[in-house]
């Protein structure tokens, strides 16, 4: 992203409000909806979900993660998967006026 679009988050200074929060959030919605965004992919109870922001200055940008747990005896990576991409287009979106 842009230096500009970088500081913008960074400072919280946003129109649309603070980027870093709404995009856990979106991550972590976007981890519980991903049975209704990719077909064949069904539902499971997951047991956690963790996402975490690292600001990365030197780019500028960010790294977002996220980490799911499930007690069951299926993979849960499409779930984590689709996390970090609601949750990475949320700051592009947030921010896609000044970059």
């Amino acid at each position: 992203m842009s230096k500009e679009a970088f500081a913008n988050v960074v400072s919280n200074q946003n129109k649309k409000g603070p980027v870093i929060h709404t995009a856990v959030v979106a991550a972590i919605m976007g981890t519980k909806k991903t049975p209704e965004l990719i077909p064949m992919c069904h539902p499971l109870l997951l047991s956690g979900i963790n996402c975490d922001v690292e600001q990365l200055d030197d780019l500028p940008g960010f790294k977002l993660t996220v980490t799911t747990k499930l007690k069951g005896q299926t993979g849960v990576e499409m779930e984590a998967l689709t996390g970090v991409s609601i949750g990475l287009l949320t700051i592009y979106d947030m921010v896609k006026a000044i970059d």
